[in-house]
Order: C-alpha cells, then structure tokens, then sequence
C-alpha cells in the first residue's frame, strides 16, 4: 500500500467523508467503523482494493461518534458496528434494514494485564490478586455494562467495586493500562488490538460466554454506489479468507452466520438463553451523546 492511501487512512479520517458529500457517482466506498478494529479492517480492505480496483476510504472512530456521523448523514455506503446495541439504534433510526445486518466476529470479554503486571485468569481472583484499581469501560457503554454483569454473575462486583476506574474511550483504557495508572482491566479483546504487543489479555470466560457481536450493514443511503460493489465488499468482510483469519488471528471468534444466542431477534431483544450461558439484559436503545461546544 502506498505511503499517501496510508497516510489518508490513518489521519483525519472524516475529512474524505466530507468532501464527496456533493459527487454524484462516488468514486470510492466509505466505510464507518470503530478505530479498535483498524488492525483487522485495514488489510482486508487493501486486499480487496487491489482486487476489484476501487478504491476505499475508512472513516474511524469510537462507537458513538461513528453513530453520531450515520444519523448526522456522513456520506458512506457501509458500517461495522463493535456491539448489536449500536446497530440496533441505527435500524430503530432508519439508517440499516435490520434484514441487511450480518455478524462478523465475537468480540469476548477478556482480562486486561498492563506490561509487566500479573494477568488475572479468574473473576474470583480478583478479590484477592487485583493490585491497584480495575479499569472498565462506563456502565452506560456495552462493554461497561457487560463487564459490570459478568462481574455480579460470577459474584466478584460488591468485592472490587469501590476499585473500579471508568473510562470513556478504549483510547484512554489503553493509555492508563500502558502507563501503569491501571494494573488490571476488564472489556473486550478488540479494546486491546492497538496495544496487542504490550497488553496481556485471557478470556473472562472458557467458554466466551461474555463477549459482543461485531455486525456490519450497509446504510440506507448509497450515495449513488453501485449496490453489486457494495455486496461484493461485505461479502469479503463477513465471508473472505482474509477477513477470518484475520478475526482469528487477534482472538475474536469469527462466525459463519447469525448465532441466535448472541444476535437480537426481530423484536430487538435477546432470546432466553441457555442453561449453560449466562442471562443477558434487555438493553435500552443507544442514542449518541450531544455534540461537545
């Protein structure tokens, strides 16, 4: 890949997205998707630039911007989303067909070790090995919650929570846990792919029953795209090789179709779960969060 398709990927990525608002037939495919998942997102896309000759531009950024961007009418043909509950604001909003939403990854809960500290393996561990505070992500954002619930389910919270640290941003999850302000964390393995060479993760779980589903769908408005190219690059996100080897190689479980234990049904609930996996909650819909002054 070129140093300038290098260079427009990773800086200002919404500028692109911006300047083609006015063309009338794009000349590329803009894709909004969490800035966590660049390291599996980049390579499939070159790869699938290089054979089909069209160009993209990836737009990334955290969840609630990229939400804030799709409901705002940022020109772009196709979104992946980190959990079902961003997907499901888009389809309550009327940007995604809720019959065009497909399952790329699960994304589980894991237990972060900042460089060089001592990774926890078991949620009962905590109480007695958590050395210093436990970071998590705020309970109003999926992986917050969902790692405050696997906490309570596997009943450690009232132990640890007066040592819970929140944060807004993976960004600044990793940055505390680089620095060593945070010995220990508990979300998602894809929070940590930006810091995968010095960040130590093990799932919170055997058997990944925490975790998110990592979705994409095209949006409503095509921008005058052709639909054809549109299916061909989804189809390479969710179905090609490269794609799931990539999902694999940074430990999110790559699935061949919807799991319906893991994927909210048509009435926007998850379904009664089995025996052997935990309850999960009916989620209220994510709006984003008011523009900062």
């Amino acid at each position: 890949m070129g140093a300038r398709a290098m260079l427009s990927r990773r800086l200002m990525p919404l500028l692109w997205l911006v300047a083609c608002g006015g063309a009338e037939h794009p000349a590329h495919v803009g894709i909004l998707a969490p800035r966590s998942l660049q390291p599996v997102l980049e390579p499939v896309v070159a790869g699938w630039e290089l054979s089909h000759g069209i160009p993209v531009r990836i737009g990334f950024d955290p969840p609630e911007r990229l939400l804030r961007q799709a409901n705002g009418g940022t020109p772009a043909h196709v979104f992946v989303s980190a959990d079902i509950r961003w997907m499901d604001a888009l389809v309550s909003d009327g940007h995604v067909d809720e019959a065009d939403r497909r399952p790329i990854a699960h994304d589980p809960l894991v237990f972060v070790a900042a460089p060089g500290g001592a990774l926890i393996r078991d949620p009962r561990d905590l109480a007695v090995r958590l050395d210093g505070p436990l970071g998590l992500m705020t309970s109003d954002l999926p992986a917050g919650e969902m790692a405050a619930q696997a906490l309570r389910a596997t009943s450690v919270w009232d132990r640890i929570e007066g040592r819970v640290v929140s944060f807004r941003t993976a960004a600044q999850l990793r940055e505390s846990l680089e620095s060593g302000a945070v010995q220990s964390a508990v979300t998602v393995q894809s929070a940590t792919l930006l810091a995968r060479d010095t960040l130590s993760t093990h799932p919170f779980a055997p058997d990944l029953a925490f975790g998110s589903t990592i979705e994409v769908a095209p949006l409503q408005h095509q921008d005058g795209m052709d639909p054809e190219t549109i299916r061909a690059l989804l189809s390479a996100l969710v179905d090609g090789p490269d794609a799931r080897a990539g999902w694999t190689r940074l430990g999110l479980d790559a699935l061949r179709g919807p799991d319906p234990r893991r994927t909210p049904s048509r009435e926007g609930h998850h379904p009664p779960p089995s025996a052997s996996e935990p309850p999960q909650p009916n989620h209220p819909p994510l709006k984003p969060p008011p523009p900062r002054p």
